[in-house]
């Protein structure tokens, strides 16, 4: 089941970015079963409410594909999906519970799909204004925060904020490990999860530099008769705008196994391009594999090799290494879903190394502050290679998108901001601003049985804390931190 929940009635791209994350669930069988919604298309645009419209993307392997979202109680929360064949608009309330209907593509492709209503789910709010009574004194602005969102009793949550070297906060809430009793510590290593792809792209970039690469280079130059193969380049690529399609949705994948080169390409070719390159951004974890795959070739050593000597070693990373290195999670924190109000431990099937490139590092909040300040102080890529990694990207309309090389990039008060998430195990959120040489990370052992924003929630409102703002705009959204 893939849970992809929106609040209501805000609309927050944001959580959005918390989606993907999959458990085994048997169909609900309280779920009542509705007619089907034909489409021509695998992508349909949905609506909750006066939310703005959203994409949906139809993934048949997961069954249900589980839409969930909050129902004020007596009150009636219209859904309406919208497809290229049909609009369909369904009534949900908290007391029908759920919907079950099949989404038939083309007249061959059924994905059952599920919408449930849940209870309203409490949030903090608090004064993120300048002039409050504990702006500066990020222990007690924060502390209530962190109360809001976990218990001491369960799995928690890690924070550190870091300004030019000094160290503004640093808490810790609820266990790493429930069964042994042992607590959160803020010097504890954890899964980084896609923002490990920061290193593919950084890897990348430093080959371009050396001239080993061109972010022109076409796909085709490294891999045979993949689809639109010679006008896919590497800036596609690397911006997440190639139109491939995500490996893991080929038929007969298989992730549990060790992950051949040849077969994964074979996957990509049979599914043919979702769109032209350069049309739309579609996250996502194809890219980042192949780049990574790129860069083994062209630097002729192994992907932990060249990360190790042309990443860690230079940015003074001492405490990173990759997830394939602890499959039984002895070094790095447990993790955990919510199920039915019980904690229980959060385990994949996948076949860890087969994360490369996409999401296979494991690191410590000292390391990845020492690598935000590598990244853009010239130590790992030139400056000029920097600034072109964040600098503003369009699709072929012309119109922006908020992803660089690697990178979610924006702006606060005309400063640079730098900033990424990671879901895999646990939940990292981290965000950078040069000019200040200011840090904010959190990461996160929970994953909510429901709630799958939380993490974001929780980064975002410890943000708007540190810079003194009630509203953001992050992923292209601006948001009302009062209002999630």
């Amino acid at each position: 089941m893939q849970v992809k929940r929106l609040g209501f009635p805000i609309a927050s791209v944001f959580l959005l970015a918390a989606c993907g994350q999959s458990a085994d669930k048997p169909i609900d069988e309280r779920s009542a079963i509705i007619a089907p919604i034909a489409s021509g298309e695998m992508v349909i645009k949905f609506q909750i409410g006066e939310q703005d419209p959203r994409d949906w993307t139809i993934t048949p392997e997961l069954s249900p594909d589980t839409l969930v979202f909050e129902c004020p109680m007596g009150e009636t929360i219209p859904v309406t999906f919208e497809t290229d064949v049909e609009t369909r608009t369904i009534p949900m309330t908290l007391e029908q519970d759920s919907l079950q209907f099949d989404v038939i593509v083309n007249e061959n492709i059924v994905a059952l799909t599920e919408l449930k209503c849940i209870e309203e789910i409490v949030r903090y709010t608090g004064d993120f204004s300048a002039d409050r009574p504990t702006a500066g004194d990020y222990e007690r602005d924060i502390e209530p925060i962190l109360e809001t969102y976990f218990d001491e009793r369960g799995p928690g949550a890690i924070v550190s904020i870091v300004e030019d070297d000094r160290i503004l906060l640093e808490a810790a809430i609820g266990y790493d490990n429930i069964e042994a009793q042992t607590r959160r510590q803020v010097s504890e290593a954890f899964d980084i999860a896609s923002v490990s792809k920061e290193f593919t792209a950084i890897s990348i970039l430093q080959l371009v530099e050396q001239g080993k690469l061109s972010l022109e280079d076409p796909l085709s130059t490294f891999f045979a008769d993949l689809p639109n193969g010679d006008q896919i380049t590497l800036h596609h690529m690397l911006t997440h705008t190639h139109g491939l399609s995500q490996i893991r949705t080929g038929e007969g994948f298989d992730d549990t196994v060790p992950r051949d080169l040849d077969v994964a390409l074979g996957h990509i070719r049979s599914q043919g391009a979702k769109f032209a390159p350069g049309e739309r951004y579609d996250y996502g974890n194809t890219s980042y594999y192949l780049l990574a795959m790129i860069a083994e070739r062209v630097s002729g050593i192994d992907r932990e090799t060249y990360v190790t000597e042309n990443l860690f070693g230079p940015a003074g990373m001492t405490e990173s290494t990759f997830i394939a290195d602890d499959p039984d999670s002895k070094r790095r924190v447990g993790a955990y879903n919510e199920l039915d109000g019980a904690h229980v431990p959060r385990t994949f099937d996948n076949y860890l190394p087969n994360a490369v490139g996409q999401g296979d590092i494991v690191s410590t909040f000292r390391d990845m502050r020492r690598w935000q300040r590598a990244v853009s102080d010239g130590t790992l890529i030139s400056p000029e290679m920097f600034a072109l990694a964040v600098a503003p990207k369009q699709l072929n309309d012309g119109s922006q998108i908020e992803r660089g090389y690697g990178f979610f990039y924006g702006e606060v008060d005309g400063e640079l901001i730098i900033y990424n998430t990671g879901d895999f195990f646990t939940h990292t959120r981290q965000l950078y601003m040069p000019s200040r040489d200011l840090s904010i990370m959190v990461n996160t052992n929970a994953t909510p049985q429901y709630d799958s924003g939380q993490s974001s929630i929780v980064w975002l409102q410890i943000v708007g804390k540190v810079l003194n703002r009630q509203k953001l705009t992050i992923f292209g959204d601006e948001i009302d931190l009062n209002d999630l």
